[in-house]
């Protein structure tokens, strides 16, 4: 029998149910990890399934899946975790997070920028709108140690502007992104 702390673990990584984690670590002899990829492929499969306008769904067999939907604007922010972090040190706002990261388009995957390029991780303060939208609310369900892929719809991007040269107007977005660092003062004082 899976320990709570399995289960917990494996709902905080995939937001499966706790039944669902449950049976997938039984079927997994406790293995998190396997279970982890066994969910993501069921969250991704019915994500394909009800796909609605515009957001690109993500194929089954990536890890797992988180989306928002903003009703005023009626688009979503995906978060795909590629590879799990702590899954207890979630950055909130207010807090000065550290990312290496990799921008590309959706539409062709041409790389419009990256940290890794400039072999300098990019920081800046959660939620004050500092960075586009989409990293706000993706960047926010991350936790620490955490890769996963953004896929920003337009709207939580840079809209019908674009951004220079770089990014056409309407663009939608996909960036790979490493939390490596999120603290804010709480942390230290151990609120």
């Amino acid at each position: 029998m899976p320990s709570f702390g399995a289960i917990k673990l494996l709902q905080t990584r995939t937001g499966a149910s706790r039944n669902d984690c449950k049976r997938a670590l039984e079927e997994h002899n406790d293995d998190v990890e396997a279970a982890a990829a066994a969910l993501g492929e069921k969250l991704g499969d019915q994500a394909s399934s009800s796909s609605s306008g515009g957001a690109v769904a993500p194929s089954a067999n990536q890890r797992a899946l988180d989306s928002w939907h903003d009703k005023d604007v009626g688009v979503s922010v995906s978060v795909v975790r590629i590879e799990a972090g702590d899954g207890v040190t979630f950055p909130v706002a207010g807090d000065t997070v550290s990312v290496h990261y990799r921008g590309m388009l959706q539409t062709d995957g041409s790389e419009f920028d990256s940290s890794y390029t400039r072999n300098r991780p990019f920081s800046f303060t959660l939620g004050v709108g500092e960075v586009v939208r989409g990293w706000d609310e993706g960047v926010s369900k991350m936790s620490l140690g955490e890769k996963a892929e953004l896929l920003v719809t337009s709207d939580f991007a840079y809209g019908a502007n674009g951004h220079g040269k770089v990014i056409p107007p309407n663009a939608d977005l996909r960036f790979e992104v490493r939390l490596l660092e999120g603290f804010g003062l709480d942390y230290f004082l151990g609120v």
